[in-house]
Order: structure tokens, then sequence, then C-alpha cells
């Protein structure tokens, strides 16, 4: 149990354990302190699960991704507010499983995520959760977030995201949002009225003929 930083002058690392349930990386005991934080360029994780355990009542990040070139496979992400902090970079994320409340995939980042598994887990007698916050300040930034293939999962109601910024871009490509995702599907957050700069897609119908 502790925080684990990679920085930025340590690069070509490669991280790993030997299961999501069995290697476990888990720290929270106060608000917007992060578990793990990886810097450097040319990072692969795999069979890690990284945990924040601070609580519902604020950012915790359980992983901030940094570095360009980093490849996460088979790793767990766990928390509630701000759990995957998908910073700056080009990122690939593959078969990982990724739960909050609140934002709990968000930043500037440039990543595709294949076959993961999103799970919501916020009590909608309180308000929607959100999956998403990707932020995107120009029309140049090349960031952005596409998710392939996967699941969405949870209970409760969850919005796919809302914007971050004048220009955010996600896409939901065949993934099964079963029943948790509400109908709307996207929140413009405090950019209702302009609009013009949100990219939102969900190209495939939901519920389970989305593959």
């Amino acid at each position: 149990r502790g925080r684990v930083n990679i920085p930025y002058d340590k690069p070509c690392i490669i991280l790993e354990g030997s299961s999501m349930s069995n290697t476990i990386i888990s720290y929270g005991d106060k608000q917007a302190t992060t578990t793990f934080v990886s810097a450097p360029p040319n990072v692969i994780l795999s069979g890690i699960t990284f945990e924040n355990t601070f609580g519902h009542s604020g950012p915790a990040v359980a992983a901030k991704i940094n570095g360009d070139k980093t490849a996460i496979f088979k790793c767990g992400f766990l928390g509630y507010q701000d759990t995957l902090f998908d910073a700056s970079g080009r990122h690939y994320y593959k078969n990982c499983y990724i739960q909050g409340e609140i934002d709990f995939i968000f930043g500037f980042a440039q990543s595709f995520y294949e076959n993961c598994v999103m799970n919501a887990t916020q009590d909608s007698s309180l308000y929607p959760g959100y999956i998403t916050a990707q932020s995107r300040k120009l029309p140049t930034d090349q960031g952005g977030f596409v998710f392939r293939r996967g699941f969405v999962t949870g209970f409760g109601k969850v919005n796919l995201g809302r914007a971050w910024g004048p220009y955010p871009r996600v896409i939901f490509w065949g993934t099964d949002l079963s029943s948790v995702v509400l109908s709307e599907g996207w929140d413009a957050w405090m950019y209702k009225g302009q609009e013009t700069g949100v990219q939102y897609s969900r190209p495939c119908p939901m519920g389970e003929e989305a593959k």
C-alpha cells in the first residue's frame, strides 16, 4: 500500500503484475492525492490494479498517465470521482477495467480504449454519473478518447460524458452500453449553447446489439 511515481527521466519501463486481482497499488489518505503517476514516454503497464480509496467527497485519482506512447494491458483503475486522469500523450488501453462515479476517465490525452469495461457506480437517487470528461482547449488540439467495443456496466444511471472544455472529442464505437446509460447520452455541462465545438459520437446502437 502506498503511492508510486515513475519520474519523467526514467523512460522505457515495463511494470508488470501477476493479475488485476493479485497486484494492487492502493492509496487514499486525503483528497486530491494520486495513487500512481507515470510521467515518462514508452511505458508498458500490465496486470496491475490502481486504486484510490479516499471516498465519495471529492476528486481522488487512482492513476495519472502523462507519458507519450504508453500502453496499458489488463489493468484495473478503481475510484469514485476522477479515477483515471488520462492527462497527455498518446495512450493505448486494452482489456482494462475502469470504475467510478463522476468523470472517471478525464483529461487531454489522445487515447484508444479497446475491449475495456467501464463500470459506473454512481447512486442515481442523487444525480447521474459521467464516464468521461475530455478536454480540448483548441480545435487544433490532437486529444480525444475512442472506446472500441468493450462494455459499460454498473448500476444507477450514467452519461457517456460531459464537456470539460470547448472542443471535447469522444467516440464510443461498437461498445455495449447497457441500460445504465441515459438515453440523452451526453451533457454539454459548462458549454450549453456553445456546442459547435463538441464532438461526441455513438456510431452503433445502444444495447446488446452494439458489438
